[in-house]
């Protein structure tokens, strides 16, 4: 059952650097290199943040698998926001 959702202002550029940090296992097991183009002093978006969470995995998720074919020195994932 899902639970209440909760809207909160949150750092975009936080909630990355969270995410990266959660995935960073598996996105060295993948050869996937990550750089963030981040803009200092982005404001806070209102969200909740686990669903903001599970939005990024996704989306890392998906550009990982989208990678597979590539050879794994040349795969890099660029973050911007």
């Amino acid at each position: 059952k899902r639970g209440e959702t909760r809207f909160v202002a949150l750092s975009v550029a936080q909630a990355l650097d969270d995410v990266v940090e959660l995935l960073n296992a598996e996105l060295t097991a993948r050869g996937v290199r990550v750089v963030r183009e981040v803009e200092p002093g982005l404001p806070p978006v209102l969200a909740d943040g686990v669903q903001l969470q599970q939005i990024l995995i996704n989306l890392i998720a998906n550009a990982c698998d989208a990678m597979d074919a590539s050879p794994p020195g040349g795969r890099q994932l660029t973050l911007c926001a």
